[in-house]
């Protein structure tokens, strides 16, 4: 089974309705039904002063009663299971939303951008991209920049948190003047596209040659970056000198080892 994820980062949706809403969408492009939502409730504080308790419902439910602007979501078709979230930055400490969905082969190249358009159209996020892994396990933590790498060797896991200016008071550069890392097909707005390589804006540096990939104008000041898989590494290297890549490191960036004695 293939795992095909999707990542966007600083949408913040205007209340639980809002959320809802993005979701049932999203529903509809995939051809999946609701299934489950979870979402923290507050409660007294527990013998550990934990004052938060993740509570399941199903979906139909929760839909209906709008309990939650942030939660997690599970739905499912005969062939296909979805699982993502939603949230607006107060529970993960950064806005994102996440869509995981598991099949037999990668989600196809229309139904990525059917994904890409529906998200700009409803959510407005200023960043994301387009990845596959082997669970969706690994999609989330990668989501949350917790330890998952998807550029082993010349990723820094880590370094994308500080970015955000909700988290640890960063620039919050994803926004517009540098990329994560360069993805198979990469969610860009206009500001992304000025970004300075080599003397050139970046939509003049990815026209100039065939193999840097296309990019598709959505029309709402968002654009879709797409690359080829061989491409990937030295798309990134050719970024990540450039200083236009956040998580980008090189073998420089190790620590060396220290000999024994």
């Amino acid at each position: 089974m293939i795992v095909s994820s999707f990542v966007f980062y600083g949408a913040r949706p205007q209340g639980a309705d809002s959320s809802i809403s993005v979701v049932e969408n999203l529903f509809e492009v995939v051809h999946v039904k609701g299934k489950e939502a979870l979402f923290n409730v507050r409660t007294a504080p527990d013998d550990q002063g934990e004052n938060l308790q993740l509570k399941e419902m199903d979906w139909h439910a929760f839909a209906a009663g709008q309990h939650a602007q942030n939660f997690r979501f599970v739905a499912e078709s005969q062939t296909i299971e979805l699982v993502g979230g939603v949230d607006d930055g107060t529970d993960v400490g950064f806005p994102t939303t996440d869509l995981s969905i598991t099949a037999a082969a990668e989600l196809g190249f229309e139904n990525i951008m059917a994904v890409f358009r529906q998200i700009t159209t409803d959510l407005r996020p200023k960043y994301g991209f387009f990845f596959t892994t082997d669970k969706v396990n690994t999609a989330i933590s990668y989501m949350l920049t917790n330890g998952a790498a998807l550029f082993p060797g010349t990723e820094n896991p880590f370094a994308f948190t500080y970015d955000f200016s909700d988290w640890s008071g960063g620039p919050d550069s994803y926004a517009g003047s540098r990329l994560r890392m360069v993805y198979r097909h990469n969610l860009l707005n206009s500001h992304h596209m000025q970004i300075n390589i080599d003397g050139q804006r970046l939509v003049e540096w990815i026209a100039a040659d065939a193999s840097r990939g296309t990019v598709i104008d959505l029309e709402n000041e968002m654009f879709v970056w797409s690359v080829a898989e061989g491409q990937l590494a030295e798309l990134n290297a050719a970024l990540g000198h450039a200083g236009a890549l956040i998580s980008w490191k090189t073998a420089s960036d190790k620590k060396k080892k220290r000999l024994p004695g």
